[in-house]
């Protein structure tokens, strides 16, 4: 079965306090990814089921998925009840996937599994993670979707595994830093202090670190797009202009549009091509 290749899965269930605030996290990699001119799916609320999952991966063979939500020592339970989104009978759906976390406890049983079963890299704590709050002092929230949507980012910005998890760590410190500086002013900043070290701490790659993301992918249909690009952002606004100016010759000028068109697109895609830049086609099989 043919699937399209995208960038990025983000998977965010949102049915409780906590998810309140992991969701604001899974809303702000999407619109980042997008923004970023990434492709990116998501599979929020309570789309984020076995079966929704299902679904999506027959149509899209993600290059990164990210998960915020609840987990479990075995599992990542997505939209509870039911959960059980992904655990060691469906993990192999996602072999040869990068998989991130932001997740309780299942570095501990369920990320050997996944890395076991094909999953390169998994990231994940194997104790419970801490979210945060916008208090009256300072926005914590803020910060914590910071640093836990950093790590993505990193990796769609071809760092390597482990470098994407050091500017994790790196960002969590610079918040503990800031937090320890207003430590008198600050109600709550003992307790940030606390919960960001044990998330920066505890939190871990299972995995090489040294490789990168696969190299992306452009399909077929994705390079036709480029003679519609063309269109709209040449050969229009010329065509536009020399109707203002000439009257009659839009005629000519939209003949001669029809022509270059394809021609520029079909060079453009073999010249990507030829420089290993792109793949016309990609097969993959769930």
């Amino acid at each position: 079965m043919v699937r399209r290749e995208i960038d990025l899965l983000v998977i965010y269930p949102f049915h409780d306090v906590p998810t309140s605030m992991s969701v604001q996290a899974g809303d702000n990699l999407v619109s980042w990814a997008k923004l970023n001119g990434f492709s990116v799916v998501s599979l929020s609320g309570a789309a984020a089921v076995r079966g929704g999952l299902a679904n999506t991966l027959n149509r899209y063979a993600p290059r990164l998925v990210s998960y915020f939500g609840h987990g479990s020592e075995g599992s990542l339970l997505g939209f509870y009840p039911p959960g059980g989104l992904l655990k060691a009978d469906n993990i192999d759906w996602l072999k040869s996937t990068p998989i991130s976390t932001m997740a309780c406890l299942s570095a501990k049983r369920l990320g050997p599994t996944a890395y076991n079963k094909g999953v390169p890299q998994y990231y994940g704590s194997n104790v419970l993670m801490y979210a945060a709050f916008s208090e009256l002092e300072h926005n914590y929230l803020k910060d914590w979707i910071d640093c836990e949507t950093i790590l993505p980012k990193m990796l769609l910005q071809k760092q390597t595994f482990g470098m994407a998890l050091q500017a994790r760590r790196d960002k969590y410190t610079e918040y503990i830093k800031l937090y320890q500086v207003n430590y008198k002013e600050w109600f709550n900043a003992d307790w940030y202090i606390q919960s960001s070290t044990s998330n920066r701490d505890l939190y871990m790659l299972i995995g090489n670190e040294n490789g990168t993301l696969r190299p992306r992918v452009i399909l077929e249909e994705d390079v036709s797009q480029i003679a519609e690009v063309i269109e709209t952002k040449v050969v229009k606004p010329i065509s536009d202009l020399f109707h203002w100016i000439f009257g009659g010759f839009i005629i000519g000028a939209t003949i001669a549009a029809s022509v270059l068109v394809p021609i520029a697109a079909e060079v453009i895609a073999d010249q990507a091509e030829k420089r290993g830049y792109i793949k016309k086609k990609k097969e993959a099989e769930f």
